[in-house]
């Protein structure tokens, strides 16, 4: 094996334990069990959110969107109130 597909498989792994634990962390909230595949996606959803929430705020800073456009792009895809 190359050492980029080790890196590679290292990094895979790196990210499955990762969601494993958060996983584990979310089920023992709830005192019935949620499947593995809907705790994967609300923990992907949520990375997701928080990537979508860093590059808003980056945007907002480097004054490529006004304070008022970045909560509209925040309620719109991240909180979904509007």
């Amino acid at each position: 094996m190359e050492k980029e597909e080790k890196e590679y498989i290292k990094k895979c792994l790196t990210i499955y334990n990762e969601i494993k634990e958060k996983g584990a962390r979310i089920q023992e909230k709830y005192s019935f069990i949620i499947p593995e595949y809907v705790l994967e996606e609300i923990i992907i959803d949520n990375i997701i959110k928080e990537k979508l929430i860093l590059f808003i705020n980056i945007a907002k800073i480097n004054n490529r969107i006004t304070e008022e456009e970045a909560n509209i792009l925040k309620q719109d895809f991240i909180f979904n109130k509007r």
